[in-house]
């Protein structure tokens, strides 16, 4: 963690955390939440973030009403889960969104984005889930590469063997959707195992008494006017604050100094959340045992999301910018031989070539293997670690391939603690200059351009130049100029 302040509170809450057999006063408590919600105030925009999740509370009613429809002949299987009540509530709130003005709009979206469609999916028998699925696969097709790969990525980091406790259930087809890393055919697969798969190894996780891995929203991929989702450290830190509001008002604290202490309304979007958990999530009437140590943990990792949230200037990053102009300059498009590199490389060349530059310059950096999935390498100390994917293009690319370069970046950066940025790296030895910016996309990633072109600049016919898609927080668009 790099925010010294931050730091310093969180080494104070893991401190507590770690005393045995000791009784927290939820005063002090209390009084601690308040410094460390104002605390991360002063370094992330909390209204904006506020703003940014209700901007995707634009419902689609159409097809919300069309997933209604798909569960109307259902009836309960397993669990307590009363179907009728369930659809007559999502009926009742649907009309009542039309009117609601923008208070309630928080209300709505965590009601699309919570836990309705996976209960009813989960607990019940007889649901057309053919049409549920074709549903969802229409959403897939339209949806963008990066998007795609971010719901991927989230989908299966549940059903890894770290979330289901090392169990490998599932069977051919679980296990084929984890192993295929083929964009296209992975947008075939997620809309059977979201809707049949994905719910029966929830359930044997409940059944076993055991708490479920919930990273994807379905709710709010059926819902959500526009299918892009909210950044994933948005959703994971807005999630954060949801819990820490409950537990904050749970030891008595009040709305109003929840609100205050990050500059937002009494009635917020994270407090509305809180109240539709409580009647919807399934888990959501439960109380921990220890209240104040709960709320400590997710303090914690509240302190965790805002450091991530800093757009930090990396060493690392500096040291890679020196890489690519180093690299430019040396090469002569006539004279290739005259550079140390040499484009009829593999990858692994190349990326053993920036792993030496960056340790010949005292930044660490290694190869790496995570599971199933493999990047190329990592660089960087513990506190500010950043993940590179190595690419060669020969010829001038579009939006498509950098499309599905970028959706794999990301997915490595899914399987990495939250906060983890990245870095696309592209050998360019095309005829085409590619312009990229030096900026963070969605403070996530940056893509680094190595010309190498086969032409000098005077020579080139035109240039591409890579910026971020407006209205969205992940996507590029690809310009010629």
């Amino acid at each position: 963690m790099r925010n010294p302040r931050l730091r310093a509170i969180a080494e104070d809450i893991d401190r507590l955390l770690s005393i045995e057999r000791f009784e927290l006063d939820s005063d002090d408590v209390r009084e601690l939440a308040e410094v460390v919600l104002a605390l991360v105030a002063a370094v992330v925009d909390i209204p904006g973030l506020e703003t940014r999740m209700l901007e995707g509370t634009r419902v689609n009613f159409d097809r919300v009403e069309k997933a209604i429809s798909c569960f109307e002949s259902a009836k309960t299987a397993r669990g307590a889960l009363d179907v009728e009540d369930t659809l007559a509530e999502l009926r009742r709130l649907l009309p009542d969104r039309r009117q609601d003005g923008a208070a309630r709009l928080g209300a709505h979206r965590a009601v699309a984005t919570g836990q309705m469609f996976e209960d009813l999916l989960i607990y019940t028998d007889g649901a057309d889930l053919e049409a549920f699925e074709a549903l969802l696969t229409k959403i897939f097709v339209d949806m963008d590469d990066v998007d795609l790969s971010n719901i991927l990525g989230s989908a299966k980091t549940e059903c890894s063997p770290e979330a289901l406790n090392g169990s490998t259930a599932g069977g051919a087809d679980v296990l084929e959707f984890m192993q295929t890393h083929d964009l296209p055919r992975e947008r075939e697969l997620l809309p059977p195992f979201l809707t049949r798969h994905r719910p029966r190894l929830q359930w044997k996780k409940i059944d076993a008494g055991d708490a479920i891995p919930c990273e994807v929203s379905l709710g709010a991929i059926l819902a959500a006017e526009r299918p892009t989702p909210p950044a994933p450290l948005d959703q994971r830190m807005s999630r954060c604050l949801v819990h820490v509001f409950g537990l904050f008002t749970a030891i008595q604290g009040t709305p109003r100094a929840f609100a205050s202490r990050l500059g937002l309304e009494e009635e917020s979007y994270f407090q509305v959340s809180h109240e539709m958990d409580l009647r919807y999530w399934r888990w959501g009437k439960a109380r921990p045992d220890n209240l104040q140590s709960s709320l400590l943990v997710w303090l914690r990792r509240l302190t965790s999301y805002a450091d991530a949230h800093i757009d930090w200037a990396s060493p690392v990053e500096a040291t890679m910018r020196a890489y690519k102009l180093g690299l430019e300059v040396q090469w002569i498009p006539k004279h290739p031989s005259a550079s140390d590199l040499d484009k009829t490389w593999h990858e692994d060349r190349f990326q053993r070539h920036a792993v030496r530059f960056l340790l010949e310059r005292n930044v660490p950096a290694c190869g790496t293997k995570l599971g199933s999935y493999e990047q190329d390498f990592v660089a960087g100390d513990p506190d500010e670690r950043l993940v590179v994917e190595v690419k060669i293009y020969k010829k001038a690319a579009g939006a498509a391939r950098l499309g599905q370069n970028i959706g794999q970046l990301l997915q490595y950066l899914d399987q990495q603690d939250p906060g983890r940025r990245g870095v696309l790296c592209i050998y360019n030895f095309s005829a085409v200059p590619m312009i990229a910016p030096p900026l963070w996309i969605g403070n996530q990633y940056m893509i680094l351009v190595i010309n190498l072109c086969s032409v000098t600049p005077s020579q080139a016919k035109k240039r591409r130049s890579i910026l971020p898609r407006a209205g969205t927080h992940l996507a590029v668009d690809v310009e010629d100029i």
